[in-house]
């Protein structure tokens, strides 16, 4: 953004105080839509501000020293219109055709690579660019003169003889630097913010289009694009984001119908989850993986589909593993009985329970016998040896009884009661009373002990468990898949939708800042832009009260309004006082006026590099007073710039001779062949009374034609100096410029006009030769007599050169110089 501008911006920014995400990005945004995006994907970013921001920074200024054109439009071979390069008003004047007005458009083209005459048109109109005369090379330069420069710059734009409009060559050549393309000027953006150019079609189209049009003409010099692009960044981003938002919604209801249909409880759990203005995606991504870290809590129908389908229960391997080691232990406890390793056995046990007490009561007598003070120390040793030697001869039977001990623990293992899912198995229409009445019989068998009652038990009971329990995980199994193929569908939707999901609700926030900062920047824009065209304004009403004289159409205010598509520029303008709508009520004549105090000013704000300014045409549909007030506006800018006019009315360079504004006027004359000439323009007086004299001069014009064109010439001269006698007394005494003009073309002959001059009465006409015979002398009055009837008569060829001096003698008295 542009330095100053975003002074601007930071510095209302810190008076208002907005939360920290809307300001950063608005200020992501002033430095484009890639910080933007930066600052909404959580990255910090801030625009760079230099040290000369918000100070106008006034560029080094160009002027015009010269405009080179060869075999463009009107133009042949080179024509060169050289210019003072410093302040100061320039007119270039000639007829319609002379190519006064190739001039002006070579300049915009070489400088704009466009032609405001033409690009609005079809294409047939750039079908003439090329001159028909010099259908080979063109070329167009202008020099240069840039403040601090000692040299000039020059800029040329060259065609090849078959190239086409668009294929031309640009080069700029700087002192010191080498050639380089138009960029090297710097001036892409002033030639769009502070177009120097005005041609006549512009001018008159400048309204054409209405105030919303006008609205973005001005707007453009304000430099407030920027902003607006801003204001646009951040838009587009809310507008995205909404996208998304009502996108995944909108996705959303057809989930929410299907969802709904479902007798799925993942179903129900996703449309609880998503129901509300806040969707818990969490909950749903934990449906759709099972939910592998207890999101959704208690199970569900699901949950006992899976336990029931993944049912635990004794394999029919184990139980006969287990039924053998109990018969095996049976057989050998059996086995072992009354042997002596069983009678070893029993001895052993008795003497480690005699042990056991003697430990716990000490020395005394014998609680079986009653032999006094038998358990002693000497009982004690000999007791011991004989328990161990029993013991080793018993380890057959201890072995057998150990081995019993774990073939029951194992069997009492297996018989647990039925698992506590059987009782919910109705819940999810899985019949279970089967199984469950196995299971108990099956569990009965847990109060056994005897070895082969329990082996016994196993091996009737497991095959009826076995056969329902895989009837059940069949049947939990079927219904599982059931489930699960209708549930599919669901879930890829719903796996496909999340993704959007994400991002809508990460939008969300997103939003409401986006919508805070939009509206911050549009209210800050609508606030700088009118303290930025505050001054615009004022010096555009300036021009117009120069340029409206007489008008009973007045401009009062211009102003900025509205916004987006609503905006607009009001016009405050009244007719007699009256408000009115402005363009309904202005003339196409003060419709130019208006166009051309708004160009000015924003043509020359002190940013722009540019000192010149080239107006082509501005008299078209102006009546006189309008024209006196266009001279005094060119006047007033030039004081400061350099004003280049071209015109082919002789209304402005007489108005301007005649208030005694300083100007420089050249005239363009066009030859055959489009041969292309200017010389510094005489006043039409002193110009015809020239052309006379250079007639007189030359013995290669016929004498009978001479007697003839001589003449002619000496009365237009008088016609030209009675007119701009008459001009300046009549509105010296009060008259109104537009009357002054109607008596002005009222007087047809040349001795009306003289009359009017003279006596401001053209109806007087016979009292002229009378009036100048005491004046001036007779020979004044015989002079006007010989150029009237010389003019259609014919003149003594004789007197020619002493009727050209009389002439020339008797304007300088009408005139008084």
């Amino acid at each position: 953004m542009d330095d100053v501008l975003l002074r601007i911006v930071l510095d209302r920014l810190d008076e208002a105080g907005l939360p920290d995400g809307v300001e950063s990005l608005v200020l992501a945004a002033c430095d484009g839509v890639e910080q933007l995006t930066a600052a909404l994907g959580g990255e910090v970013v801030g625009p760079t501000v230099i040290e000369t921001a918000g100070r106008v920074v006034e560029p080094a200024g160009a002027y015009l020293g010269s405009v080179r054109v060869e075999g463009f439009r009107g133009i042949g071979p080179e024509a060169v219109l050289g210019l003072a390069s410093g302040p100061g008003l320039t007119l270039v004047i000639g007829r319609n055709g002379s190519g006064k007005s190739s001039f002006a458009e070579a300049l915009e083209l070489l400088l704009t690579q466009d032609s405001r005459r033409w690009s609005t048109r079809s294409a047939v109109w750039k079908d003439g660019w090329r001159n028909v005369h010099h259908p080979g090379h063109t070329h167009i330069q202008a020099e240069l003169v840039v403040d601090g420069q000692a040299s000039v710059t020059k800029v040329t734009r060259s065609w090849e003889a078959e190239a086409g409009l668009e294929d031309s060559t640009v080069t700029v050549q700087q002192p010191g630097a080498p050639r380089a393309d138009l960029a090297a000027l710097g001036w892409e953006r002033a030639l769009v913010r502070y177009r120097p150019f005005l041609s006549y079609n512009e001018l008159g189209s400048m309204f054409d289009e209405g105030p919303t049009k006008l609205y973005d003409v001005l707007a453009l010099v304000l430099g407030l694009e920027e902003l607006a692009q801003a204001e646009k960044a951040l838009k587009e981003a809310r507008l995205e984001r909404k996208r998304l938002a009502d996108t995944s919604t909108t996705a959303l209801d057809g989930l929410r119908a299907a969802l709904e249909a479902s007798d799925d409880e993942r179903a129900r759990r996703c449309l609880a989850a998503l129901n509300g203005r806040r969707w818990d995606l969490g909950a749903v991504r934990a449906v759709l993986v099972g939910d592998p870290v207890g999101v959704l809590g208690d199970a569900g129908s699901l949950g006992t589909l899976r336990q029931l389908a993944n049912l635990p229960g004794p394999s029919q391997a184990v139980v006969s593993e287990i039924t053998g080691q109990l018969r095996d232990a049976a057989g050998r406890l059996a086995a072992l009985h009354g042997t002596d390793a069983d009678h070893a056995h029993r001895v052993a046990r008795l003497l480690g329970d005699a042990l056991a007490f003697h430990e716990a009561h000490g020395d005394g007598d014998c609680p079986v016998c009653g032999r006094a003070a038998a358990l002693d120390a000497t009982w004690r040793a000999e007791a011991t040896a004989q328990r161990d030697r029993f013991s080793q001869i018993a380890a057959d039977v201890e072995e057998a009884i150990a081995a019993a001990g774990h073939a029951r623990r194992a069997a009492h293992a297996l018989l647990l009661p039925a698992p506590a899912v059987l009782a919910e198995a109705d819940t999810v229409g899985v019949d279970t009373s089967g199984l469950a009445a196995a299971w108990s019989t099956w569990a009965r068998g847990s109060n056994l002990d005897n070895l082969t009652e329990l082996a016994d038990h196993l091996e009737v009971a497991i095959e009826p468990l076995t056969v329902w329990l895989s009837e059940i995980r069949d049947a939990a199994a079927r219904e599982l898949t059931r489930r699960e193929h209708r549930w599919r569908p669901l879930a890829e939707r719903l796996a496909a939708w999340l993704p959007s999901a994400d991002e809508a609700v990460a939008a969300a926030t997103a939003i409401k800042q986006l919508q805070a900062a939009q509206k911050w920047l549009a209210e800050a824009a609508t606030g700088i832009r009118n303290d930025r065209f505050a001054p615009i304004a004022e010096e555009a009403l300036e021009n117009w009260r120069l340029l409206r004289h007489d008008s009973n159409v007045n401009v009062a205010a211009v102003a900025f309004e509205g916004a987006g598509n609503r905006r607009h520029v009001q016009l405050d303008v009244s007719v007699d006082g009256v408000g009115s709508a402005a363009f309904g009520v202005m003339s196409q004549g003060e419709l130019h006026a208006l166009a051309l105090s708004l160009f000015l000013p924003r043509a020359t704000l002190p940013e722009s590099p540019f000192r010149f300014v080239v107006i082509d045409d501005p008299v078209q549909s102006m009546d006189p007073a309008r024209v006196e007030g266009l001279a005094r506006v060119l006047h007033r800018t030039a004081r400061e710039r350099q004003v280049i006019v071209f015109t082919h009315d002789d209304r402005l360079p007489e108005a301007i001779r005649r208030l005694g504004i300083d100007a420089r006027i050249l005239e363009v004359s066009r030859q055959p062949e489009s041969v292309v000439h200017l010389r510094a323009a005489l006043d039409p007086v002193a110009r015809y009374l020239e052309d006379a004299q250079a007639l007189v001069s030359t013995d290669e014009l016929p004498g009978p034609v001479a007697a003839r064109v001589v003449p002619a010439f000496c009365r237009f001269a008088l016609e030209g100096a009675f007119t701009e006698v008459a001009r300046q007394r009549l509105l010296a005494g009060g008259a109104r410029h537009v009357q002054v003009e109607e008596r002005i073309l009222a007087a047809k002959t040349l001795m009306q006009k003289a009359a009017l001059a003279l006596f401001e009465d053209a109806d007087r006409g016979g009292d002229v030769v009378g009036h100048l015979n005491r004046q001036f002398g007779s020979w004044s009055a015989t002079a006007l007599q010989r150029a009237r009837r010389g003019a259609h008569e014919g003149a003594e060829q004789r007197h020619l050169r002493n009727l050209v001096e009389d002439t020339r003698r008797l304007t300088q008295k009408v005139l008084g110089r």
